[in-house]
């Protein structure tokens, strides 16, 4: 029961959400929020992490008494918070997919034109796909997210000097590869 109000405390708070939450809860910030910091690279979304925790700790009091709050706190934003990195994983993915916009046609361009583009785009995809993947993580970060150096380096918990030299090393690369295929490449006609 260590570092848990006693339940006697907690049921006397029971009746108002928002008192119960401005004394038992509110004040476990700072310390859930330097655990999540450092267990976690939320980076821009550690408050996200922090208000959807707040969230779901409220409704589970209106429903029932929350014994343990911090232990049931510190247990819901370490869930929400593999949910938001399980989350931001799956959306990076795969970035390059096709959109719709890749797939428009210009009108001012010719056929041949938007095929050579879309060769040209697919094989650039094929480059950075076949970066390592921390490589790649940073590179789309940086390239397709359009995030600066220190705003990867927050999120990914790394010094903007290994983005600097991440970046270096997949640019050339991807230059690599698509000289590499490039010469296999036959233009459209």
């Amino acid at each position: 029961m260590r570092n848990e109000l006693p339940r006697k405390d907690n049921r006397l708070s029971i009746s108002n959400a928002g008192v119960w939450f401005n004394e038992v809860i509110k004040p476990l910030e700072p310390s859930l929020r330097l655990w999540l910091e450092r267990q976690f690279p939320l980076g821009a979304g550690l408050d996200d992490v922090l208000q959807e925790s707040y969230m779901r700790i409220l409704k589970a009091h209106e429903k029932r008494l929350i014994t343990y709050p911090k232990s049931y706190l510190y247990q819901t934003a370490r869930n929400i918070a593999c949910d938001f990195l399980r989350d931001s994983h799956i959306r990076l993915a795969d970035p390059l997919n096709e959109s719709e916009e890749d797939l428009a046609l210009n009108e001012d361009q010719a056929p041949n034109e938007i095929a050579e583009r879309n060769q040209e785009m697919e094989l650039l995809k094929e480059a950075i796909r076949s970066l390592p993947k921390r490589c790649r993580e940073i590179f789309i970060l940086r390239k397709v997210e359009d995030l600066s150096y220190k705003e990867i380096a927050a999120r990914l918990n790394i010094s903007e000097r290994t983005i600097s030299a991440q970046m270096n090393i997949g640019l050339r690369k991807c230059a690599e590869y698509i000289e590499r295929k490039s010469d296999k490449i036959r233009p459209i006609k």
